[in-house]
């Protein structure tokens, strides 16, 4: 996380990542926007690099979730 100081207060950014839900590898942002783009859908399936088939949504915060399906 890194922290940014604005005038009045402080912006923390943090990348988004989803976690695979078998192997607990962090999938890259960069991994799941560019298939995100291309989908119409709010949900996409991905595979890991474990084998493992999964799905990869966004909550309210815009925060990537990864899920078995």
């Amino acid at each position: 996380m890194i922290t940014v100081a604005i005038p009045n207060g402080l912006v923390h950014l943090a990348e988004s990542k989803a976690i695979c839900p078998n192997c607990k590898r962090e999938i890259p942002f960069d991994d799941i926007e560019s298939k995100f783009m291309k989908q119409n859908n709010f949900t996409i399936k991905m595979k890991c690099t474990c084998g493992e088939i999964i799905g990869v949504s966004q909550d309210f915060r815009g925060d990537y979730i990864a899920f078995k399906l």
